[in-house]
């Protein structure tokens, strides 16, 4: 981004010599200028190839990640158990379709809702019991809970989270 901005100043730069160039009177400068414009019309010229190759090149990283993109959430979304990321307050950033049935939501549902609303009111002490050891000792932990569904009802489930991101995996046996 920082080459791309220099670029552009200097094509701003290019440009500007070029129009005074052509602004000024024509003399007995004039075989001056016309080598200084050629000049400065070289540089321009190549510089938009140099950006044209740029701009390629970033769009196909573009589609190359946007392909990665699409392929992690597919097989995020293939995965026969629930997985959920929760931001820092126990928001949910992120959940696969497993979760979302599990609960039998829809996922856009989920996002930025608090993963505790979730959790059956007999649970919630061992929930935030699981979230502060988790807390503490920034390694995988485990718990045993049991998460209210839309209407009604409930599903027992084996919590395993990390530090940097909460996972919810699939029912219990």
């Amino acid at each position: 981004m920082e080459h791309h901005r220099s670029g552009l100043k200097i094509f701003n730069q290019l440009h500007s010599q070029i129009e005074v160039m052509m602004m000024s009177p024509q003399s007995t400068t004039l075989p001056l200028i016309s080598k200084d414009l050629l000049q400065s019309l070289r540089k321009l010229k190549t510089f938009q190839l140099e950006l044209e190759v740029q701009n390629k090149e970033l769009h196909r990283s573009q589609l190359e990640l946007m392909q990665s993109k699409i392929q992690y959430t597919e097989l995020y979304d293939a995965l026969p158990v629930g997985c959920l990321t929760l931001g820092n307050r126990g928001l949910i950033r992120n959940a696969n379709l497993t979760f979302a049935a599990m609960l039998s939501h829809e996922r856009s549902s989920l996002i930025n809702q608090q993963l505790s609303d979730y959790v059956a009111a007999d649970f919630q002490d061992l929930y935030c019991q699981h979230l502060q050891r988790l807390k503490i000792s920034k390694t995988k932990q485990v718990c045993d809970l049991s998460h209210r569904k839309k209407y009604g009802g409930s599903s027992h489930v084996r919590m395993e989270s990390g530090f940097a991101s909460a996972k919810n995996c699939g029912p219990t046996q």
